[in-house]
C-alpha cells in the first residue's frame, strides 16, 4: 500500500486548538495592559489638574481662579469595567485655599487616584468617592 503524504484530521485539529489557546491568552494579557495604560492616563490627567491649579494661583495660594472649565476639558479613558469620572472639590472658604481632585482607576475597580493642594497624590478606596464636599484633602 502506498501512503499519501499529508496531515491527518486529528493533527490539524490539535494544531487549531493550540493556536486558539495561545490567542486567547494573548487577548487576556492585552486587556490587562490596556487597563494599566488607562490608569496611567488618569494619573497623568490628575497631575495636569494639579499643575493647572498651581498655575492659576499665581503663587498666592488662592484657587478661586481655578475654574471647573479647566477640569471639564479632560476626557477620562473608556474603561471596560467602570465609567471613570473626575471629581473636583474646592474649599468653601472665601479665599478657596485648597482643593482635591479624584478619578476612579480602570485596572482595579476598587481604587481611585487622588491629588490635593497640599501635594498628596495617592490611591484611595472607591468608598471614598464621591468625596464629601467639606473635604479638601485626599482621604
Amino acid at each position: 500500500m502506498k501512503r499519501k503524504n499529508g496531515f491527518t484530521l486529528i493533527e490539524l485539529l490539535v494544531v487549531i486548538a493550540i493556536i486558539g489557546l495561545l490567542s486567547s491568552l494573548a487577548i487576556v494579557s492585552l486587556n490587562s495592559a490596556r487597563d494599566k495604560a488607562n490608569d496611567a492616563q488618569i494619573k497623568s490627567d490628575l497631575a495636569q489638574i494639579r499643575t493647572t491649579a498651581e498655575l492659576d494661583t499665581d503663587g498666592s495660594g488662592n484657587y478661586s481662579a481655578f475654574v471647573v472649565d479647566d477640569f471639564s476639558t479632560l476626557v477620562p479613558p473608556d474603561c471596560s469595567a467602570t465609567d471613570t469620572n473626575y471629581q473636583l472639590i474646592k474649599s468653601t472658604d472665601t479665599d478657596q485655599t485648597s482643593y482635591v481632585a479624584v478619578g476612579q482607576l480602570c485596572g482595579d475597580t476598587a481604587n481611585a487616584f487622588c491629588v490635593d493642594s497640599s501635594g498628596n497624590s495617592k490611591e484611595i478606596l472607591v468608598t471614598g468617592i464621591p468625596i464629601a464636599a467639606a473635604s479638601v484633602v485626599c482621604p
